[in-house]
């Protein structure tokens, strides 16, 4: 795909394709200049891709030894392993925006993404390493909180650095090729996922490897990526470069212009808050990820043995279909960009979520197990739904990741696109919310299920309710919606956006605080099993593959999909 440079009566000049895709490479075709749309497959962007597969490997790789490491070396009871793993792992993941506000101003050596991402690097693999000895000379409950809570830290700081570098790029897309960078990313993503919940579960289960040895090989892992991000192209922002040159040996004048461009950076942002067409696509990801979820519910239904009126699916069968779901979502991904990226937004989310409500119907069958009934089997029946509704759930989100890219101002990218991704990510925590309340109102426990259809029912219906909001969407990706600016939408967006951070936070230390007694409630807030162990390795399993502690319904389907 070719962008020609406009001739002086064109709308706009050579100058603004440069400004708006400035990884647009120039080459000359019948003596007529033209740009070319890079692939991140060369030499100066190929650690993006590289990046993402080692991302989904670190996120998988190490749970079945750290899960093992704190039951049998720390002694840790189910409350303890919940908070260890699913709120100090995921407390750095409620300050994404300020980690891409970090990189948007404040660059280093006139570079706004790169050095990041090798602190990053070298913050996660330090304490992963540091884990890897600490664990087989003296291991403690605090010092694995604190190496696990920093190597979270770094991991997240690199991913939001990578994000930020891929939105740059995608500024290069046009027509049907826009979203196929994120395309790529992600299916490398998931693929990562796939090998390192496989290498790591073998090698502890069948070759014995101790956790302490695979902590140690999971902080050296990343190192192998520094060759890779050495030749990275970060496109540093012209003004702090001559700001750069301006102030070099001027220390105190140095510090005072960072301040100032940090100052207009952040006003910047604000300003753009209050336009329509971004906070009107906002509003619709905010309430498509709230719509309560049973999906809690339905999990550890599925897991209850069938004595206890379950379905008995076994620790090892829910693993599979964690692991198809990724599969699934990788032919979701492919999918859409292949078959659907040319399909009006609008068009194109009532479609699809009209076609997942009978989708999501289908977990009645299993609820009352018809199936059964019909002969077969309830994992089998679970197996083909997880495929289908995976597939339709990841549908939805690259339309979504991709307007989110395309919407992110330049110089801002970084925090505009980390605020459009944590406006979801929020959305997911008040889906959880909901949901408990729902559970609670319906008295679904593990001793009485019998409103559970209800309660799923009533999520699916109320899982509808985007499409009210699909009028707030772009037509397409190269579009943008009209309206007046509001700043009383600004305002309500970000008192949502910072309330939900505070209390999320809040809820985290406090957790934190009081851990002892009982099983404390889950991310989503939901008590549901009587035995502990039960819940938490259900709910537990399914959060950290997927990336984080809180999942986000996707049209009631059973698993929901995190943007990270």
């Amino acid at each position: 795909m070719r962008l020609r440079i406009p001739e002086d009566d064109d709308e706009c000049d050579a100058g603004s394709i440069e400004e708006q895709a400035p990884f647009l490479l120039p080459s000359t075709i019948k003596d007529e200049p033209v740009y070319l749309k890079p692939s991140l497959w060369t030499i100066d962007s190929h650690a993006i891709p590289i990046f993402y597969l080692l991302l989904g490997f670190l996120q998988s790789y190490p749970r079945v030894a750290l899960r093992q490491f704190t039951m049998q070396d720390l002694h840790a009871s189910p409350a303890l392993q919940q908070i260890m793993l699913s709120v100090i792992m995921v407390l750095p993941w409620q300050f994404k925006v300020l980690y891409g506000f970090l990189s948007d101003a404040f660059p280093i050596y006139g570079q706004h993404r790169k050095p990041y991402m090798l602190l990053g690097v070298a913050i996660y693999s330090l304490s992963w390493i540091c884990l890897g000895i600490f664990s087989a000379v003296h291991p403690t409950v605090g010092t694995t909180c604190f190496l696990l809570f920093t190597g979270t830290f770094g991991l997240i700081f690199t991913d939001v650095m990578s994000d930020t570098l891929v939105v740059e790029r995608m500024k290069a897309e046009v027509g049907t090729d826009i979203g196929s960078m994120q395309t790529l990313c992600w299916c490398m993503r998931f693929i990562g996922n796939l090998v390192g919940l496989v290498i790591g579960g073998i090698q502890i289960s069948e070759a014995g490897t101790t956790p302490s040895t695979i902590f140690l090989t999971n902080g050296l892992v990343p190192l192998m990526v520094l060759p890779s991000l050495l030749y990275l192209k970060d496109e540093g922002n012209q003004e702090h470069k001559e700001n750069n040159d301006d102030n070099d040996g001027n220390d105190g004048k140095g510090t005072a212009t960072a301040l100032s461009s940090a100052s207009s950076k952040l006003w910047a942002v604000w300003d753009v808050m209050a336009e329509p067409w971004l906070f009107r696509p906002m509003l619709f990801v905010f309430v498509n990820a709230a719509t309560p979820s049973s999906s809690d519910a339905f999990v550890n239904f599925m897991l209850l043995p069938t004595d206890k009126d379950g379905l008995g699916i076994s620790m090892g069968e829910y693993s599979v279909l964690l692991a198809i779901g990724q599969v699934a979502s990788i032919a979701g991904a492919c999918l859409y960009q292949w078959v659907f990226s040319g399909v009006q937004w609008r068009t194109f989310f009532y479609v699809v979520m009209f076609i997942s409500l009978p989708i999501s119907l289908t977990q009645l069958i299993v609820i009352f197990k018809m199936n059964e009934q019909w002969g077969v089997s309830s994992f089998a029946f679970l197996f083909g739904s997880e495929v289908v509704g995976d597939t339709m759930g990841f549908l939805i989100q690259m339309p979504i990741l991709i307007m989110s890219a395309k919407l992110s101002p330049k110089n801002i990218e970084g925090t505009v696109y980390a605020l459009q991704v944590s406006t979801n990510n929020i959305g997911g925590s008040v889906s959880g919310q909901l949901g408990a309340l729902l559970t609670q109102y319906y008295d679904v426990t593990s001793e009485h299920l019998g409103n559970l259809w209800k309660l799923t029912l009533v999520c699916i219906a109320l899982g509808m309710l985007p499409m009210l909001f699909v009028p707030c969407l772009p037509e397409h990706a190269e579009h943008k919606v009209k309206g007046v600016r509001s700043h009383g939408a600004r305002l309500l967006l970000f008192g949502v956006l910072v309330g939900s951070l505070v209390l999320n936070t809040l809820s985290s230390i406090v957790e934190l605080v009081e851990w002892g007694g009982g099983l404390p409630s889950n991310s989503s807030g939901t008590r549901l099993v009587v035995d502990s162990v039960t819940v938490y390795n259900a709910t537990s399993v399914n959060m950290l593959l997927n990336g984080h502690a809180n999942e986000s319904a996707v049209n009631g389907t059973v698993n929901g999909f995190v943007l990270l």
